[in-house]
């Protein structure tokens, strides 16, 4: 028994090792194929639609959902995109002015510190303010000028991107175009029950996470950009977006970012403002509390807090990526684990 636990706890252990060896160095390779397949099996509906219902030709059929879809993911990156980054420009450049407004608001906040402290009234202003100016120093000084230094970067990680996308787009059309050929093939391979016994729960298991990842964060940008706009923001996408991804990392959450917001307007007297900061936290709490369970827990079989510890640790590991490639990884794991390793010990007892 005991030598059988050590030859599962091997087993996971050299699964592991090699999902974290793939992901960290192949990911960057194998992530167009994935896109490409994701997005295929995705229009496969509105394909066989144009093909069996509306009687279009096949190259029709395949193109047309191909070239809207598309199209309109370059529309929204260009049109949010624009206004996106604007709104950051904007708001670097106001940086000194909110500085100052910052600093004003803080007086009365800080006059009832020292009360508290019984220390010298201006005390703890004095204090807060070397501390934020030496922030807001750093920002303006050696931050924005960065910014606007590296842009010859930013252009050539663009057109990168541009040209992944480029790829994605090409092996989404031979894809789609050449699907039965395909697997047909993939049927024909020598470790086909294998590769099949691992990729089908695999494939479901991680559409259902990145569909449940993809509703929540979507209702939880459109709430925040909708409650930075209903209290008058200048920057209701920037920040609103910004929330949103906040609110993806575990032990972060949005209220990093509208807590604070919240504070700052009830003591600039903004009274509206920050009851709709409170209740736009309260909204996005109530989201992911009530739909993680739902469309995550239930539909993976995993328990929550195992799925916030992949997070976690895929951050470490793959940074901004570990969002998704943790909760894969674990996915991975656990269906070689289920389907592999498990019933070959059980058969060798």
């Amino acid at each position: 028994m005991e030598k059988r636990k050590g030859k599962i706890a091997l087993g996971v252990a050299i699964t592991t090792i090699v999902v974290y060896l793939v992901f960290h160095f192949l990911f960057s390779w194998i992530a167009p194929v994935l896109m490409a397949l994701l997005v295929g099996n995705m229009l496969r509906p509105f394909i066989k639609f144009l093909r069996h219902s509306c009687h279009l030709p096949r190259s029709i059929s395949v193109f047309l959902p191909i070239f809207l879809f598309f199209c309109g993911i370059l529309w929204i990156i260009y049109y949010f995109g624009g206004m996106f980054c604007g709104q950051l420009v904007v708001l670097l450049k106001k940086l000194p002015y909110y500085q100052e407004l910052f600093s004003g608001s803080m007086g009365r906040v800080c006059n009832w510190c020292d009360g508290i402290l019984l220390v010298e009234e201006g005390t703890v202003f004095s204090y807060l303010s070397l501390r934020l100016n030496k922030i807001f120093s750093w920002i303006s000084n050696e931050k924005v000028p960065d910014f606007t230094m590296t842009a010859f970067q930013i252009v050539k990680k663009t057109l990168g991107l541009a040209g992944a996308f480029g790829v994605v787009i090409i092996l989404t059309c031979m894809f789609v175009k050449d699907r039965e050929d395909l697997q047909e093939k993939y049927k024909k391979c020598f470790f086909y029950n294998e590769i099949h016994q691992l990729l089908t729960p695999l494939s479901k298991v991680g559409m259902a996470y990145l569909k449940a990842q993809g509703i929540i964060l979507s209702l939880v940008g459109i709430t925040c950009v909708a409650g930075y706009w209903l209290a008058g923001s200048n920057y209701a996408l920037l920040f609103g977006v910004c929330v949103a991804i906040f609110d993806a990392f575990p032990m972060v959450g949005s209220g990093l970012i509208l807590i604070p917001f919240a504070i700052v307007a009830l003591i600039q007297n903004h009274f509206v403002a920050a009851a709709i900061y409170g209740t736009t936290y309260l909204i996005c709490q109530c989201i992911r509390q009530f739909l993680e369970p739902k469309l995550i827990g239930d539909k993976l079989g995993i328990c929550p807090f195992y799925i916030m510890l992949s997070v976690y640790f895929g951050i470490k590991c793959f940074g901004l990526w570990g969002v998704i490639l943790g909760p894969v990884s674990l996915v991975l794991i656990q269906t070689v684990y289920e389907n592999m390793l498990k019933p070959i010990y059980n058969d060798v007892q």
